[in-house]
């Protein structure tokens, strides 16, 4: 394989590691997401190296479960690529997913593998000296709209903070991650009835249940929930969703 210099560069993996960090976050509720303190978050780079010096680095977001995701990519996953191409990225996809499909579609074996796709990507574009949107394709559009996503806080007064915050910034989007029917109203409240308010499908309890009925209550908030079935159900025809009544 030619570098985008032109030079002839090994493309044998042989080095596959991850680095974890603890990146500053404002203090939430924590609910699940690794982290060693109110105030940060567990962040897991992985890092590819090749035989010729590239090096590819990817990110394996893994929930609660970094520290075993880092174990999974250093003495499982990782192991298995030592001594592949690294420029067959589908190829090594297919033969990563078929040799640890027991370990099941998520989990931190799921996230090790995610992560490094993603670094064989970025090890991709430096071979071809080119960046990745270029590499598969060129530019679709001149920009992408941007959204806030929001952490669970479970709390009114930092939801609200929150969102007053992200419209503050310029956000025209905001992602919530609620549970309570009650916070994602006050969160409509704070932000208006034009704006788009979309919480994540991961409904428990009364709104699980409410979340599975058809889209003709007030108490059915937002667009994006699932039934039990996965199937997506009717979305309203606005971003007026979650208006209180």
């Amino acid at each position: 394989m030619r570098s985008g210099g032109g030079d002839r560069v090994s493309t044998i993996i042989n080095s596959v590691d991850a680095v974890l960090l603890q990146v500053p976050f404002m203090g939430i509720l924590r609910t699940g997401i690794d982290t060693d303190s109110p105030s940060d978050m567990a962040v897991l780079q992985v890092r590819v190296t090749t035989d010729g010096g590239l090096v590819g680095w990817g990110e394996a977001f893994g929930h609660g479960c970094c520290r075993a995701t880092k174990e999974a990519i250093e003495s499982l996953v990782g192991q298995a690529l030592i001594g592949a191409d690294a420029s067959d990225i589908a190829g090594l996809s297919l033969r990563l997913q078929r040799r640890f499909h027991l370990f099941g579609r998520t989990g931190p074996v799921r996230c090790a593998l995610a992560g490094i796709d993603i670094a064989l990507w970025d090890l991709a574009g430096k071979m071809a000296g080119l960046p990745l949107y270029r590499l598969l394709g060129g530019r679709a559009r001149e920009s992408v709209p941007a959204y806030a996503s929001l952490e669970r806080y479970g709390a009114r007064d930092t939801l609200v903070a929150a969102c007053e915050r992200a419209v503050a910034e310029g956000y025209r989007a905001i992602k919530l991650h609620e549970i309570d029917v009650g916070l994602i109203r006050a969160a409509r409240e704070v932000v208006g009835p034009d704006y788009l308010l979309m919480p994540t499908p991961i409904a428990r309890g009364p709104l699980r249940r409410r979340a599975t009925r058809p889209w003709h209550s007030p108490s059915a908030v937002c667009a994006g929930w699932r039934s039990r079935s996965g199937r997506r159900r009717t979305m309203p025809a606005s971003p007026r969703c979650a208006t209180p009544a």
